[in-house]
This record gives C-alpha cells, structure tokens and sequence, in this order.
C-alpha cells in the first residue's frame, strides 16, 4: 500500500484534501464523498475521513481507489471480472502463466490464489487500463451471456460462440437485443416501445405512427399494432428517445407517469393521471419533473429545517437507485416461500386442534419479520448494478428498495397461504 501512503502524504502535505471533496472508492462498490482525508496516526491501517463534519474511518485494505477534487485518480488494486459468475474481485499482484493457463494473484488480504484463464472475462489494472477478453450478449429477455469467436450464420438465423469453458453454442439472431464486444462497441439491433405498464416491446422496425396507433414490425417479422395512448416512451437503435408523456419522479422511489403536470403557488402541484383524474401532489414529495421532451426539472432542494440534508445530486443518487430497483428487483421467492409457508404451518396447526386456529395468524407476522431482520445478499445486488452507477446514495437507495420489496412479498405470499390454508379448512370441515 505504498502508493496510498505516498499519495496521502502528498495530498496532506500541500492542504488539498483538508479544503477539498475527494471520493474514496471500495472494494464493495461504494462511493464515499469526503471532505477531509487523513491517515489515523494511531493506527496506520485506518484511513479517517469526514462527512458533513463528522469523523469515520475506513481500513486501507477495503479502499480500490482515491480521486481528489481535481478528477486526478489513484487506483491501488487490480480488478479481475470473472465471465462464469458476473462477478469481480480484486488483487494486489497478478501473474499469467500461460502454461498452466492460470492467473496468479494476491488477495486484498495478502493470501494467494488463482483463476482459470479462461474465467476472465476483464481484467482493470491500476493504470485504468481495461482489457476485455469477451463479448457480451444482452438478450430480448434481459438475460447476459458471455462468449468469444463469434460468428454470425444468416442462413441459420444463428450466431455461433465459445463460451468461457470452451463449449460451443449458439442463439437465435432474434433472441438478442444487442452485442458489446471487447473494444466497448455496442450494437442495438431493435428498437424499443416502453408501455405505460412498464413492459418493454421490442420492434425491427417502427414502420409508422398514424393517428391513435403505432404500427410496427416484431422481432418475428409479424406486423404489430399498439395503441399510442399505450406507449410512455420509443427507442431507436442508435439511442434516441421519444417520450409520449410527463413523469414525475418521488422522493419514495415512485416513477409516476401523467398526461399532464402544473404547479400553483409554493407548494401545491397538480398532475393528471392516465385515466383524464386530476390529483395532487405536495411539491416536497417530488423530486423531479420530466416532460415529453426529455427535459428534467428538479424541484428537490437541501433543506435541513424539513430533514432534507442530501444536495439535489446526492438525492438523485438514492432516488434513482429506489426507481432501479423497484424495476429489476422482483424478490419471488419471498412470495412463494411465505405462501408455503403460511399454507403448511395452518395444515400443521389444524391437524393438532380445531383450537389453535386461533392462533395461526401469527404465522404471517413470525415469518415477515423473520425477512424484516435478515439482510439482502449485498455482494449479489453490487454485481447487478453497472459500475458506473454505484454511488453510496445509489447503493443505498437500491437496498433500500429491495427490503420493501422482500417484506412486502413475505407479506403477500404468507397472507396468501394464511387465507388458503383457512379455505382449504373450512372446505373439507364442511363436507
């Protein structure tokens, strides 16, 4: 960790990090912006830092990269992406040995290992300098997959691949929406109509939009028709967007799309929703406004007297990571699980006394927060989030996101196999 003492050193010795923000990276994917930056005398495997005035402190070993305040950036590990798991991980020392088709490395904790060659998908070292040793196939159903050696069979309808354990396969040229090869080049290859009930359609071609409807060609070359009173936003393959309504953004995480928006007077705003309703929104519940040309207009602003202490960028940051994960985030598996649950415990209960009927539900409340007190596997979602995005008002917004999710599925799925385990009951007593 030479090369963090040696920048720390230089940064104290001419003053810039005690007047400045500088932003400490970790190995977990958090963004922490500071505003001092100090070495902890005491203990030199501590890092003290502050926020908003207050002191805390970091082990050295757990920081990927410093930036000061003028952008310039220090990167103390070597960041290796593994392509079998969509996973990453950091060294502090890294080797290729060709003959045994390995990489050698050591960890963030000094102790050494090794991957497969052929497991690596990148690999970042401290210069910044990033090599790609696979392409990425983004699907129509959202679904990643890494290969190498891709050819391309038009006949077929077929791309034809090696995958990292030197397998060959092969994907339909309809089932993907866009290909990243090792040089970052994108290639989109449909575009998009996002509907105001959040599913995504994806279209060959968007043959025209006449009057009240939006006539397109499928990924199955059919004809496709849509309503226009359906359609929130259009994509194109090169990236332009076309958006057919307002949407208001909340400061709960709520991407609320309207037909209309107006603010009267200081804090009183008016949106119409898709059903023709005018309805009210207090203006220190939204965070921003957009319009059908894109335009976003914050109306958030820091204001410690209401409790609102985050600067409208950090606010940003943990808004648009509670939109992220009420899009991505499903959580089935709390829903399922509580219904089974619920339904089997009543079983159980029923089974040892009509009596202890009574008593089942408190199974619902047991079993929610029992997912209430368990925490979210972290490394999991981190991996889920682009690299760029992973800020720690994001990360947190994002988590924040997720435990309503998982308690609100525990609540369904167990309330749900609470009522059919009663109708299942009170079925078989009546006959």
């Amino acid at each position: 960790m030479n090369k963090l003492l040696v920048f720390l050193l230089v940064f104290l010795t001419f003053g810039k990090i005690s007047k400045a923000q500088d932003t400490i990276f970790t190995i977990e994917g958090k963004r922490i912006v500071a505003q001092k930056i100090e070495i902890n005398n005491d203990n030199g495997n501590y890092i003290c830092y502050k926020i908003n005035g207050k002191s805390k402190s970091i082990n050295r070993n757990r920081i990927y990269a410093i930036t000061d305040s003028t952008g310039k950036k220090i990167i103390f590990y070597t960041k290796i992406a593994t392509s079998a798991e969509n996973s990453f991980f950091y060294a502090k020392s890294i080797k290729k040995n060709d003959h045994l088709q390995k990489y050698y490395y050591q960890n963030v904790d000094g102790k050494n290992d090794s991957i497969d060659i052929k497991n690596v998908f990148s690999i970042s070292d401290t210069n910044g300098i990033r090599k790609i040793y696979y392409s990425t196939f983004c699907l129509v159903n959202r679904e990643l997959i890494f290969g190498k050696n891709i050819k391309i069979d038009k006949k077929e309808g077929k791309y034809f691949f090696q995958t990292a354990l030197n397998h060959y396969k092969s994907l339909k040229i309809k089932d993907v929406y866009t290909i990243t090869d090792s040089t970052y080049k994108i290639l989109v290859f449909y575009n998009t109509i996002e509907l105001i009930n959040k599913k995504v359609v994806f279209a060959k071609q968007i043959i025209k939009i006449k009057y009240d409807s939006c006539y397109y060609q499928s990924i199955d070359g059919q004809l496709g028709k849509i309503k226009m009173a359906d359609v929130f936003s259009i994509s194109d393959t090169i990236g332009n967007v076309k958006f057919y309504y307002n949407s208001i953004v909340s400061l709960e995480g709520e991407n609320i799309i309207t037909k209309s928006f107006r603010k009267t007077g200081t804090s009183e705003c008016f949106y119409g929703d898709l059903r023709g309703n005018e309805k009210e929104i207090d203006i220190d519940d939204i965070f921003s406004v957009r319009d059908t040309l894109g335009k976003e207009t914050v109306y958030y602003k820091q204001d410690t007297l209401k409790g609102f202490y985050d600067s409208p960028e950090e606010m940003k940051q943990y808004v648009y990571g509670m939109v992220d994960a009420k899009k991505q985030y499903k959580a089935p598996f709390y829903t399922y699980v509580g219904a089974g649950v619920s339904l089997f415990a009543v079983t159980g209960i029923v089974t040892s006394g009509v009596g202890y009927l009574f008593w089942t539900p408190l199974i619902p409340v047991v079993y929610t927060g029992i997912i209430l007190k368990s925490k979210p596997n972290v490394e999991q979602i981190t991996n889920a989030i682009p690299e760029k995005l992973r800020t720690e008002k994001y990360f947190t917004g994002y988590i924040t996101q997720v435990k309503r999710k998982r308690v609100n599925n525990a609540i369904l799925g167990s309330v749900g196999g609470l009522f059919l385990g009663w109708i299942g009951f009170f079925a078989i007593d009546g006959l």
